[in-house]
């Protein structure tokens, strides 16, 4: 290894550690709440080493949206691209309940805080979420294609498909479900979704246009 390669693989690891510790920060003590100076002293640094990594906490933030689309899209890649597209669609939501039951503080920061919302706005992009996101409308185009789902309503559609564990997922992670026996969260959004994967196998295929 080069001493080049040596500095690289030093600063990656070095950057590594400053995003887990300030997910650790940003769920204990609220991302409002945490500056650089303060992740600085978790890590034992100077402020001035730190910002030689992230030159501020919105590019520190960004750093931890794309981790965690990354994450995601790394187990929607699990599915096998030749299973059945419903088998496929089925297999993309519970990957997705996955990754939010076990990621709550990276799911977060990705789809409920309004903190990286203008930090996406400024980088006028949003690859990483629009690459999940095309990953299953591809899926609910084939599911269409098969007749598993009327056509002509592609956006639609994929836009419900996604609601539906975003929003049982949410309120779960939020703790807006007081009609849910405590502790029982996950197993009854991971119930309902199997509820409706049944309903959406037993019915009658619409036909393909």
């Amino acid at each position: 290894m080069t001493s080049a390669e040596r500095r690289q693989r030093e600063r990656t690891e070095m950057q590594a550690l400053i995003r887990e510790t300030a997910m650790r920060l940003f769920t204990s003590e609220g991302v409002e709440n945490v500056s650089m100076r303060r992740l600085a002293e978790a890590i034992e640094y100077t402020p001035g080493a730190l910002y030689s990594y992230y030159k501020d906490k919105a590019e520190l933030l960004y750093a931890l949206h794309v981790e965690g689309f990354a994450k995601l899209h790394a187990l929607q890649l699990t599915i096998d691209p030749k299973s059945p597209p419903l088998a496929r669609l089925r297999r993309c939501g519970e990957t997705y309940l996955q990754f939010a039951f076990e990621n709550p503080q990276l799911y977060e920061l990705m789809f409920i805080s309004r903190s990286i919302m203008p930090i996406i706005e400024e980088q006028c992009a949003w690859d990483q979420g629009l690459r999940t996101y095309d990953f299953l409308r591809t899926i609910v185009r084939d599911c269409m294609a098969a007749g598993h789902l009327p056509n002509g309503e592609l956006e639609g559609a994929t836009y419900a498909m996604w609601s539906l564990v975003h929003g049982a997922a949410s309120l779960v992670l939020r703790g807006r479900c007081p009609v849910i026996p405590e502790g029982q969260g996950h197993a009854l959004v991971r119930q309902a979704y199997e509820f409706f994967m049944r309903f959406l196998e037993s019915k009658t295929t619409v036909g393909p246009s």
